[in-house]
């Protein structure tokens, strides 16, 4: 085995992708927030900076620090923005998300969790993608629980992700999470378990679904 394996957990907004993250974490995969780079190179990069503020306007940054409230409320309201947001942030993640997979030790399992990860073509990256999939109705009334967004910014959020049923066929793993939090942990480390015996394998130099089809 000549490189660590790369592991992709995506899902739709309230999907439990977040709770798969953390029973990973708990099995000692590494776990990559794409979110979570994303905002760090938007506020430390400085092309991407001057980009996003031709884009959106001086608003889009406060005291030097991203405006995330400002523009989540113009991409979700605007997919021609959003698509814009995505061509100019997106390249250099993918750099991020390269750089993190190449510094990871052989036989190590190194995963990045991303709501958009087939949106953004993503998936030829990795070894494996799960996908944890939920009804529409769960995650809106999930979100609502939790106070965060009101149910139109979760509509809207629903919307700009851009979910698609075919997503399903093309992951590697399905955990589908419309039911009880035990049944969920208990499918998702089962999903972690495999994957985990999977990962001990031989492993080309490319990632597995990038050459298997």
């Amino acid at each position: 085995m000549s490189r660590a394996f790369r592991l992709g957990i995506t899902g739709k907004i309230g999907s439990g992708k977040s709770t798969l993250s953390e029973i990973a974490r708990s099995k000692g995969i590494r776990v990559l927030e794409a979110d979570t780079i994303a905002k760090d190179v938007m506020n430390s990069d400085p092309s991407l900076r001057a980009g996003i503020e031709s884009l959106f306007g001086k608003e889009a940054y406060i005291n030097g620090t991203l405006n995330r409230g400002y523009l989540a409320s113009k991409i979700f309201s605007d997919e021609s923005l959003r698509l814009k947001l995505e061509a100019i942030v997106h390249p250099v993640t993918l750099q991020v998300f390269e750089a993190e997979f190449s510094k990871a030790k052989t036989g190590e399992i190194i995963a990045l969790e991303s709501a958009i990860l087939f949106q953004t073509g993503l998936e030829e990256i990795f070894d494996a993608v799960i996908l944890v999939d939920a009804k529409d109705e769960t995650v809106i009334a999930r979100e609502e629980a939790l106070g965060k967004f009101k149910r139109d910014d979760i509509m809207n959020r629903l919307k700009g992700q851009n979910y698609q049923a075919d997503f399903k066929q093309d992951a590697d793993f399905v955990i589908t999470n419309d039911g009880s939090v035990e049944d969920f942990t208990k499918r998702s480390m089962a999903v972690i378990e495999l994957v985990t015996i999977i990962s001990q394998t031989e492993l080309p130099q490319q990632p597995l679904r990038m050459i298997i089809e």
